[in-house]
């Protein structure tokens, strides 16, 4: 696996500085007057010579480090590959319901045809994880792939390999290619039919939801000031992330066991970047809850394992 190079705090870096510094240049040559309900011929004649050459240098300079901090934080990422045989897969044996068919409307039928259904478990195996975010399969980020190797690596058995499942993978099979799955049955089964084709025996599919609140308080007052708006704290920002994941036979669609983690925080911001305080709370609980679900999630697996293989765990 190759590990990018992160510049995404660079560029937030970078992109915080130039408005530093062009903000409280445009307000001093202007002696303080707001400008923003100015037009902007007036607002340029207001400049002087060299203040316009200053703010043209600025500007040039942030429209030049934009591109190359946004390619540099693209640079790099993770690999996988898959040489697994297709006979091979479809060679190990599925118990299979004995109910072919049900009629219409017959709800004990459907009832029994659900319930008939062995589970099918076996490690090592190829066990791959699924994000889903926003009700649309994700690729795994790098920062999660750590995660789920390193709670692969805590197991005291050999669980097998943990392979990332592909969107790509997933829509060049997927039935419904030229829109989203209608629903969550339609996503999962979407995965089942991406996970089968890259050969994996069972998938963890962990899904992301964020709940969020951003009120006003007393501050919010000043924000028809340039002061209020990027200075004062005028907004309270909460957000509620859970994590909740299943793990699930390919073959069969039999569950083998669910797990959820929680986690809340907030901050104050000021009304102009509340947004993106919004969205930086949203990356930090996803990562903590992710971490707290997959410490569940390797309980899980060492209480199935106990299940499948009582003899491995007796002293």
């Amino acid at each position: 696996m190759n590990k990018p190079f992160h510049n995404s705090a660079a560029f937030l870096s970078l992109f915080r500085l130039s408005l530093a510094v062009y903000l409280p240049l445009n307000i001093f040559v202007t002696k303080g007057r707001d400008m923003t309900l100015m037009p902007k011929p007036l607002f340029s004649k207001l400049l002087s010579p060299r203040a316009r050459r200053i703010r043209g240098v600025l500007i040039r300079g942030f429209l030049y480090a934009l591109p190359c901090a946004v390619i540099l934080a693209l640079l790099g990422g993770c690999s996988t590959t898959q040489l697994t045989s297709g006979a091979a897969y479809n060679s190990r044996p599925v118990p299979l319901s004995q109910f072919k068919s049900i009629a219409p409307h017959d709800l004990n039928a459907e009832i029994r045809a659900i319930a008939d259904i062995e589970p099918n478990l076996e490690f090592p195996a190829r066990i791959g994880f699924a994000k889903i975010e926003h009700n649309k399969l994700q690729p795994v980020p790098l920062k999660d792939l750590n995660i789920w190797e390193e709670a692969r690596d805590s197991l005291p058995f050999a669980a097998g390999a943990f392979i990332p499942l592909s969107p790509l993978i997933t829509a060049s099979v997927s039935k419904d290619l030229e829109s989203r799955p209608r629903n969550a049955k339609d996503l999962l089964a979407n995965i089942r039919r991406g996970s089968a084709r890259q050969h994996l025996d069972y998938v963890l599919i962990y899904d992301i939801t964020h709940y969020n609140a951003k009120t006003r308080n007393l501050l919010s007052a000043a924000d028809i000031s340039i002061l209020g708006l990027f200075a004062l704290p005028s907004r309270d920002i909460k957000v509620e992330t859970s994590a909740s994941a299943i793990l699930m036979d390919v073959r069969s669609g039999y569950p083998y066991g669910t797990a959820s983690a929680f986690k809340e925080a907030g901050r104050m911001s000021t009304s102009y970047r509340s947004d993106s305080a919004q969205n930086t709370i949203k990356a930090q609980n996803s990562y903590e809850a992710t971490r707290l679900l997959a410490q569940d999630v390797a309980d899980m697996f060492i209480k199935l394992n106990r299940i499948n293989n009582p003899a491995s765990y007796e002293e």
